[in-house]
């Protein structure tokens, strides 16, 4: 893949196989449960809605093993619903590695795009099905920013400025789902001297953000 590709990509799958051996668990883990939320017609019932909070959880390692293992168990039992089905493909088991996380993240995405709505035609439903996956590429630039530059690097002095002002509103961000104040956020880092266009650009650009956000895990330090 090169990097125009990259960035004008409406199709999830080979950005996915890209990003193989380069990605952490915790963002892709994030992705998954991202595409999930994004059917919520799917995720209706109270074990569905627990075990996309648990993984969340698990991904920024606050939940245990343990939790992740019971919420399993827990979804077995309906394992034939379409919800339960896409969940363990989207979060593979706590100990499965980079290659199974991958796979169940491509397959999350083929079944929560294979019928987005019912009673609409078969053309209806295909152009609902590129929608989907044109916006889960764009999800993917949010979360892993460019990976054909270098690595951006956060400088102390921004994390500090104004009494650690610029971390906190980070932190309310991720926590809140607040991603309407990413330019808020931006003009904190202009005013504490960020001068990267990728980054200040990213906060206000206007597109749909998710947890993982790569501007927002660089200022939380998170991987």
């Amino acid at each position: 893949m090169t990097e125009q590709e990259w960035l004008q990509a409406t199709e999830p799958r080979p950005m996915l196989e890209f990003l193989e051996g380069k990605a952490s668990a915790h963002k892709l883990r994030l992705f998954g449960v991202e595409c999930c939320r994004r059917a919520p017609h799917l995720f209706q019932n109270r074990i569905d809605k627990k075990a996309l909070e648990v993984i969340e959880r698990y991904a920024d390692g606050v939940a245990s093993e343990e939790e992740v293992t019971k919420i399993q168990f827990a979804l077995m039992p309906s394992v034939g619903r379409r919800s339960s089905q896409a969940f363990i493909a989207a979060v593979p088991p706590v100990w499965g590695f980079m290659g199974s996380i991958l796979q169940g993240t491509v397959t999350a995405i083929t079944l929560l795009t294979y019928q987005i709505a019912n009673r609409i035609s078969e053309r209806e439903n295909e152009l609902a099905r590129l929608r989907e996956r044109a916006a889960q590429s764009s999800l993917l630039r949010d979360i892993f920013g460019n990976p054909f530059r270098p690595r951006r690097r956060i400088q102390p002095q921004w994390l500090s400025w104004n009494t650690g002002i610029i971390p906190k509103l980070a932190q309310a961000i991720y926590n809140k789902r607040a991603f309407d104040r990413m330019p808020i956020l931006a003009s904190a880092l202009e005013k504490a001297g960020c001068t990267d266009q990728d980054i200040l650009g990213h906060c206000r650009s206007g597109g749909e953000h998710c947890r993982g956000c790569w501007v927002v895990d660089l200022v939380l330090g998170k991987e």
